[in-house]
Formats: C-alpha cells, structure tokens, sequence
C-alpha cells in the first residue's frame, strides 16, 4: 500500500496500482508526507498553508494537528526518526523540529541554518541527523546531545541528501552527484569518495539508495540514472526487521504480524537516556543555573529601570535579601512589585522639555535664547502692523483730552464688564444644574448672553423709550 499527494487530496493505491481510498477534507494540500512503520501513523504536512495531519491507515482514526499558528512557518522538508518514531521538520529559516502526535508543541527546536535548509535525512540507527542548507553547508548533528559533530563546506548548490545502510552519504544538486564515507566515523574526510555528472540539463531532484543493494537512484529533470556504489548496501541484513529473501507466505503473514507489533502514538518522544549520566544531579544543576540566570537579569532590570526614572518606588513584599534582590521559599527568585507616579501627557512633555533643554550646552541655551527673544518680538511687531491696518495707527502718548477719556471710559466699561462675567460663572459653577458642564462652556455661554443682552438693549432703546415704573401697572402689580 502507497500514499501519493497530488495537487489537491492525498490518494491511497494497493500494491496492484488501484485507487483505494482517498482522505478526505482535512488533509487539503498537502504535499509533504513521511510513514512511520512501527506505528502505522502516516503524517502530512502542507508547504503552502503551515499545517501537519497525522493519521492512522490501520483504523482510519485522525490523531489531531499542528495549526499554522504551533508550526509558524511553512514547512519545507519532512523526515522520520525510524527508532523512536519522530517526525522533523524544516522550514525556510533554518529550523529543524521535532513532533510527536500526543504533544501538541513541537519536542525539540534546533537553529541550524542561516537560510532554508534544503534536504535533511537520519542515520538508520537514528543517532545522527544530516541537514543541508542553503548557505552551501553540510552538518551532522547528534540526536543525543543535539550539538553540531562536524560541519562541511560544500561547493555546489545540492538541494537532496540520503544516507544508507553503511553510512555513506549522497547529495545530488544541479547537475553534480557526490558520494562521502565516514562522515560518522572518528576519520573525518576532507573530499567526496565518488563523484558523478549527468549531463548538461539533467538536474538532479532526489537521489536514494536502494535498500540491501550498491545502487544509488537519481531522478532528475532528464528522466532516471542509476549508479554502482561499492560498499552502500548492508550484506548481512536483520531479517526480523526486513527480509529481502522474504517468500510469498512471509509477506501475507507480515501483515499481521505488523498489526500485532504495532507500538501506540504514545511511545513517541525524544528521551533518550545517555548511560554514565546522574539525572538527579544533572537536573540539580541545571536548577541551580537557572536560579542564577533569574537573579542576574533581575539586576539588570532594576538597574535599567533605576537608570530610566529616578521617581520609582519600591513596594517591599516578601523575604528581602540584602538591598536589590527578593527571594521566594517555593517559586525561588522573583522581582518586587513597582509603583510608578502616574502623571498627564501634558507633564511628561515638560519633563521631556525640561531634559532636552538640560542636555544643551550653555552656547547653544543663549543661542537659543535669543533666537526666542527676537522671534517673539517680530511676532509682536507683525501682530501691531495687522492690528493698524485694520484699525488705524495711533500714538498713545499724543492723545487729547477727549480721546483718553473715551480710551479710559471703554477701559473701565471692559473691566465692569469682565468683572460681572465672572461672578456669573462663578454663580452658574456653584449651581447644582450645570454641575455636569464644564469650565470652558460654562464661559462660552455668559459671554453670548451677554453679547445678545447688549444687542437687544442697543435694538430696544433704538426703537421704543425705556417705561417709567409709575406707568407700567403690570410690573408695579409684581413689584
């Protein structure tokens, strides 16, 4: 039985070639797809839409998925730990991670290239992971430990990897295959073992090894090649895993015997216990220098913020020790709580005011200074030019007696006149109806009372006399 993702669904054909079963909505688009034997789990995953699927062929149950907002970035290669049934993944900014179905976050992350990482494979044994990426470098990583063993220039762009029974690694790009040995050995080799060409146009796209054999497959732009590889296929192969001499009856007993073996999604997980090693002790240690790392950037961040504003207080909660750091019996280090004054946007733009005027130098404060002065005095100059165009120019110390008397009486109208403005608002503050208006339209309003009061008065006087309070009945009545 076969998977084959096609443009839009992923097609299930039997061994003959028939279609057998096609899955349904949930894994749309997906081109990405990696088996896991022992688990019988087929997982899916979607360069275009950041998502991955697994799913079980044995029973047909969906085991969940990875949304785009756990995967983030699109997914550019998938590949599978045969040992311990973990799925890696690539993607476009050199991350390598490593999935389980139970767990909803990826394991493990590792930052291995600069740019996208264009092939990765593991080892057979599942102790090394290969990856090669864009920036033209090979690294093989142990699975382990999860550190970089070597690190290889290569000088051509290969885009494809595949290692085989022995260890030998293959890596095909543009038109140039190249065959290493001993990469995992303690002799580090410094050029390939083989090296093929296919002809000008034949770009490579994947290179395999056939399983038990001395053959490498290349598929290429141009078609399909094969080459001899002394010393890549195992001679002495575990036939309880694999058998290449298996009989017709020990392939229709395989099946069952795979069923009865199948391992649950559960066993899935990178612990990987490295003999020789206390967990115990280890575990104390790495608490002790977590403990450390806490306390050493709870410094820095009192200190920044002591640096940044010199009006934050400190409210002391908990067991203090010494002056800066606070400890917890149970949760280990933890920061004071911080109280800040808060103050208005009008305040702050003083103070950043006030700090940039501070941050000058005394030449360029009277620079600036004077700059202020005569600008203030060309605004005043300009302003009174406006002023005697419209109104007409006059010298206030050249005035006769009739024209400082009128300038004084219309001084003294303005003043009374402020003045009852005034206790108006101050009558209307203090009342309970204009409780909910404020300051400004509380001012807004007397004044165009009074305007309309003058303009009324000026109206009546025009056209009518004022009435004596002996002739007006009505008003001498409501008196």
């Amino acid at each position: 039985m076969s998977a084959v993702a096609q443009k839009k669904y992923v097609y299930m054909y039997t061994k003959e070639g028939t279609e057998m079963h096609i899955l349904g909505n949930k894994f749309l688009y997906m081109d990405r797809l990696a088996y896991l034997p022992r688990h019988m789990l087929l997982a899916a995953a979607s360069s275009q839409y950041s998502v991955m699927r697994y799913i079980d062929i044995s029973t047909g149950v969906d085991l969940g998925s990875k949304e785009p907002s756990i995967v983030q970035n699109p997914i550019h290669r998938l590949r599978t730990n045969q040992q311990n049934g973990v799925v890696a993944s690539g993607d476009l900014k050199g991350v390598v991670k490593f999935w389980s179905p139970s767990v909803v976050d990826p394991l493990l992350e590792i930052k291995t290239h600069s740019s996208v990482i264009e092939d990765m494979c593991f080892h057979p044994d599942g102790r090394y992971l290969l990856t090669l990426g864009g920036d033209h470098k090979l690294k093989v990583w142990d699975t382990r430990t999860l550190r970089a063993l070597e690190e290889y220039a290569v000088n051509y762009h290969f885009t494809t990897i595949d290692i085989s029974h022995r260890g030998l690694v293959a890596m095909g790009g543009e038109t140039n295959i190249q065959v290493w040995k001993d990469l995992f050995s303690k002799h580090k080799p410094s050029s390939p073992f083989l090296k093929f060409h296919l002809g000008y146009g034949n770009l490579s796209e994947t290179v395999k090894f056939c399983p038990f054999e001395d053959i490498l497959g290349v598929g290429h732009s141009g078609g399909f090649s094969s080459f001899i590889i002394p010393g890549a296929g195992e001679a002495n192969p575990d036939y309880y895993d694999a058998n290449p001499h298996e009989t017709e009856r020990h392939r229709q007993e395989r099946v069952i015997h795979n069923l009865l073996d199948k391992l649950p999604p559960d066993t899935i997980s990178m612990d990987i216990q490295v003999p020789g090693v206390n967990e115990e002790r280890l575990a104390a240690y790495n608490e002790s220098i977590r403990l450390n790392r806490k306390a050493k950037m709870i410094r820095e961040r009192k200190e920044r913020r002591a640096a940044a504003s010199q009006e934050v207080r400190v409210a002391p909660t908990g067991l203090l020790v010494g002056e800066e750091e606070e400890v917890d019996e149970l949760l280990g280090y933890k920061e004071a709580p911080q109280t800040r004054v808060l103050k208005s946007k009008i305040e702050r733009a003083k103070e950043n005011k006030k700090k940039k005027w501070d941050k000058k130098v005394t030449t360029d404060k009277v620079k600036s200074r004077q700059t202020m002065r005569n600008s203030r005095a060309v605004q005043r100059e300009r302003a009174q030019r406006q002023y005697d165009t419209i109104h007409g120019s006059y010298d206030r110390d050249n005035l006769s007696r009739e024209e400082s008397a009128l300038l004084a009486e219309a001084a003294k109208e303005k003043k009374l006149r402020r003045q009852r403005e005034k206790e108006k608002v101050k009558d209307l503050t203090n009342d309970v109806r204009f409780s909910a208006v404020s300051s400004k339209d509380i001012i807004k309003r007397v004044r165009t009372n009074n305007d309309n009061e003058e303009e009324s008065d000026f109206s009546i006087s025009k056209k009518r006399p004022k009435s004596d309070l002996s002739t007006n009945a009505a008003l001498k009545r409501f008196l």
